[in-house]
């Protein structure tokens, strides 16, 4: 572009060609359609047969709305008007007031190159949501394995130890309650490994831990 090209179109809003930035965007927009329909009718659309226009417009909105995103990229109006001029140019098939062309048809192998490919795509998305919920599963069942499982256990004097007469129960050097003749039995939710002892004024005279059953009584 000249430099009086350029003042041109800084004093006016149009280009050499006559046209304002959109008018220029639209202008290229077009070209590029026409092109992406001239490829897809080399695929898509093979000579004998017929076709109503829908069909082919479906088609080609499909895949240009994949190309370039959005599902209003190229209205329904603009997907005829490109077909007809392409039929005018190359496909000079018969048109009838009821929109189908005749002299040509859709692609049967590209349609079922399409679904096997639509089918595929979404075996795979499936598969990867199978295995994403499989790997939360999986995290979620080792982060379980790995916490500690409570436990109950229940601790019961009998009676028949003299010098537990006036026992105490203790969670390490925390006091539980009275577990001496006569006292209710203590249950307690617990975790493997923990300890508890039964002491007489400070002394302790039995220890006991927690094993790996669900339940678990002792007895003294």
């Amino acid at each position: 572009m000249g430099f009086f090209d350029t003042l041109t179109e800084t004093i006016t809003g149009r280009n050499a060609n006559g046209r304002t930035p959109q008018e220029e965007a639209h202008f290229h927009r077009g070209k590029w359609l026409e092109y992406d329909f001239y490829n897809f009718a080399q695929v898509w659309i093979i000579p004998e047969g017929h076709v109503h226009s829908s069909q082919i417009v479906e088609r080609f909105q499909v895949g240009v709305h994949k190309k370039y995103g959005g599902e209003e990229y190229v209205t329904d109006i603009e997907a005829l008007q490109l077909l007809a001029r392409w039929n005018d140019r190359y496909g000079k098939a018969k048109w009838s007031p009821k929109g189908t062309y005749i002299g040509f048809q859709l692609n049967p192998a590209a349609i079922k190159a399409a679904e096997d490919y639509d089918k595929e795509l979404k075996e795979a998305k499936a598969a990867a949501r199978e295995a994403k919920r499989n790997k939360s599963h999986k995290k979620k069942k080792k982060k379980s394995e790995m916490e500690p499982k409570p436990l109950t256990a229940t601790f019961r004097n009998t009676g028949t130890n003299i010098q537990l007469q006036r026992a105490q129960l203790y969670y390490e050097t925390t006091l539980w309650g009275n577990i001496g003749h006569g006292d209710p039995p203590i249950s307690v939710g617990s975790f493997t490994g923990h300890r508890w002892f039964v002491k007489v004024s400070d002394t302790v005279m039995k220890e006991m831990e927690i094993g790996t059953d669900d339940v678990q009584e002792f007895t003294f």
